[in-house]
């Protein structure tokens, strides 16, 4: 009887575990509706050249994968018209295990409230993780920390990984509400906007179908480069245009894909205790 409970117990701990920790999804639903959309298409002309990136040529992915990379180059090119808003905003990088579940999530900020577009950061590899640094375009190599987390580490590899925007709780002075998204370990009270839209929403499971507030393209020219156009204002209708960051990699992006491995042992382990458990109470009986 004592082994019945024991195992009763180990498997309501691993139900209790997984309603907690949810699995991340790696895509997104795409394309979804752009506001005025010839405004952002007029950035991404900024960007890429007069229609070489078409606004209505979104990616769905949501995570990135890029084991073999040692940096990624980011720029700010574009925030929101509120100042209030443009200073409150911060901008930074997620990243998952290879279990690609929420209690792996990691985040790590990038660029500052004050960063104004032409901001310029690096992120690298470091031991145990990664590092942020700064490219000033008037000083390369130089990190201006007034605008960028220069030397800050996080836990997190380029093996997965996607971005985030913060905008905390009554950024304008009025009945700001925030984002009311997914909030990270890190307990923020105004939320994030994610690249995942899952986590758009304030209590997200693994099946939530979240709402879209980031838009991913791909340059045509340079499969290296990508731009994150961000949403900051949680309504129906989004110009995708508050926060706008070109991301170089050293190496080509891709969308993630889960690891088989992971999968199955997470299967294997749930299965192997409900017919552990089965057997317990067939012996009993």
């Amino acid at each position: 009887m004592r082994k019945l409970v024991l195992t009763a117990v180990l498997f309501l701990f691993v139900l209790t575990t997984a309603s907690y920790a949810f699995p991340i999804q790696l895509t997104n639903s795409r394309p979804t509706p752009i506001l005025n959309s010839s405004i952002l298409q007029g950035d991404l002309n900024q960007i890429y050249g007069a229609g070489a990136v078409p606004v209505n040529s979104e990616l769905n992915l949501a995570v990135f994968q890029l084991p073999s990379a040692t940096s990624l180059k980011l720029t700010l090119q574009y925030e929101d018209s509120n100042t209030a808003l443009a200073n409150a905003n911060t901008f930074g990088i997620f990243g998952l295990g290879s279990s690609l579940d929420s209690s792996t999530l990691k985040t790590l900020q990038i660029f500052k409230g004050p960063a104004a577009p032409g901001a310029v950061a690096t992120v690298s590899l470091a031991p145990g993780g990664i590092q942020v640094g700064g490219s000033h375009p008037g000083n390369p190599g130089s990190c201006v920390s007034a605008a960028v987390n220069c030397g800050a580490t996080a836990p997190i590899s380029f093996s997965y990984f996607g971005f985030y925007l913060y905008r905390p709780r009554n950024a304008t002075g009025r009945n700001d509400t925030g984002t009311n998204g997914y909030a990270n370990t890190g307990g923020n009270t105004g939320g994030n906007f994610w690249t995942v839209d899952q986590l758009d929403i304030a209590s997200p499971n693994g099946t939530s179908a979240g709402k879209s507030e980031a838009l991913i393209y791909q340059s045509h020219s340079n499969t290296n480069q990508w731009t994150v156009a961000f949403n900051d204002v949680n309504s129906v209708q989004k110009t995708f245009k508050d926060f706008v960051v070109t991301v170089d990699a050293s190496r080509t992006l891709s969308a993630a894909v889960p690891e088989p491995g992971a999968i199955f042992l997470f299967g294997t382990a749930v299965l192997a205790c409900v017919t552990l458990l089965r057997r317990k109470l067939a012996r009993q009986s």
